[in-house]
């Protein structure tokens, strides 16, 4: 659980999706959770 606070500084078309580039200003972390993995369009907890 937590959240980063971002500054957008550009969005373009990139093929079929948009390109977002943008700079982490704050992030705040509320507790600690086990990391999750992204895999083969899933998302796991690591073990």
């Amino acid at each position: 659980g937590g959240w980063a606070g971002c500054r957008l500084d550009s969005a373009r078309e990139y093929g079929w999706a948009l390109l977002v580039e943008a700079t982490i200003e704050a992030v705040e972390l509320v507790e600690e959770v086990a990391p999750l993995l992204h895999y083969r369009g899933r998302y796991r907890e690591l073990t």
